[in-house]
């Protein structure tokens, strides 16, 4: 079936927003039409990078700072002897019910939240919860190792522990260097996205991931003028025009109403976790929802294409609606 849409498509090149689909499209690469280009990483670095564990090990030997970290083995009687509350991320693929990150305040619900599982085969990284927002950073890597694009950004708000509203932000020398260092040690091809907790008194930024992908954020920054695709493209390759350097961004923040409106609801109905980045008063959350809506740029609407926006925010929408009306 993709081969056949490749075919149909009849594309040059194909990547993948997520690093489990990139190894099986590695694995399946005779099945697929040989003029079409495996725009992703080399299987082996795709494979050390599926494991978070191997990450924090590649973070340290860097010099990127890592909160204190713990494992949680399968299946799952020992207590790490770290502070309350614990942000909790799978290390790898395996646990069901799937999840992103998971907050626990204390060893009885960790040990109550374990016995939930219907799937425990691999670890959890357990480490100390931080309030803090995050540091995108941004870039793309040839497979000669050149870094191209190197770019933070600032998450000021969250919502379900995934990225709400960003906006510019410069990265650090020494921070860079020690990316790049990284980089080097796991050999990433490609864009990637570092995921940072930003420490702004101490000037510190606690690695948490890499993303080997074009990712949740591509669209809010490609919204403020930095072209991610762009820099994929041209890191496997390929020629992209009027991208010889740093592009201009816009200072504004970016989001998406679709999220701004669903966070609105929650924070009017008092959901509201502590994934919900900054912890504070409902009136300040539901204040600053409003806010950027009518501020904040959109991660899907362009005005050089509203046809094709409109279309993106009505398949997003209809299968909701059609829940709603029980259709």
């Amino acid at each position: 079936m993709v081969a056949d849409f490749l075919g149909r498509f009849q594309a040059t090149g194909v990547t993948c927003v997520e690093e489990s689909l990139a190894a099986w499209l590695e694995k399946e690469r005779k099945r697929l039409p040989q003029r079409v280009a495996l725009w992703m990483p080399p299987h082996e670095a795709l494979q050390n990078l599926l494991d978070k564990r191997a990450q924090i090990k590649a973070a340290l030997k860097a010099g990127l700072a890592v909160l204190p970290t713990a494992l949680i083995e399968p299946p799952g009687h020992s207590t790490p002897r770290l502070s309350y509350p614990l942000c909790l991320r799978p290390a790898l693929p395996g646990i069901e019910p799937s999840f992103k990150v998971k907050i626990v305040a204390s060893e009885d619900e960790l040990h109550q939240w374990l016995m939930t599982l219907r799937r425990f085969s691999t670890p959890l990284i357990a480490q100390p919860f931080r309030n803090l927002p995050n540091l995108v950073v941004h870039g793309s890597r040839t497979r000669d190792g050149f870094v191209m694009g190197l770019q933070g950004f600032l998450v000021q708000r969250k919502f379900q522990g995934v990225t709400l509203a960003l906006m510019p932000m410069g990265v650090p020398p020494d921070l860079k260097r020690r990316c790049r260092r990284f980089l080097e040690e796991l050999n990433v091809t490609g864009p990637f996205h570092f995921e940072f907790l930003w420490e702004a008194h101490a000037r510190t930024a606690w690695f948490l991931e890499i993303n080997n992908r074009l990712g949740g954020t591509t669209a809010k920054v490609l919204a403020l003028g930095y072209d991610e695709p762009g820099y994929a493209l041209q890191s496997f390759g390929v020629a992209i025009p009027g991208l010889d350097g740093p592009s201009p961004l816009s200072q504004k923040k970016a989001s998406s109403r679709q999220a701004l409106l669903k966070y609105l609801a929650f924070a009017l109905l008092g959901r509201l976790t502590p994934l919900d980045y900054p912890i504070e008063p409902r009136s300040r959350s539901l204040a600053a929802g409003v806010k950027g809506l009518f501020r904040y740029r959109d991660d899907v609407w362009a005005w050089d294409d509203v046809v094709g926006s409109v279309n993106l925010y009505w398949g997003n929408v209809k299968p909701k609606l059609m829940k709603l009306l029980g259709h």
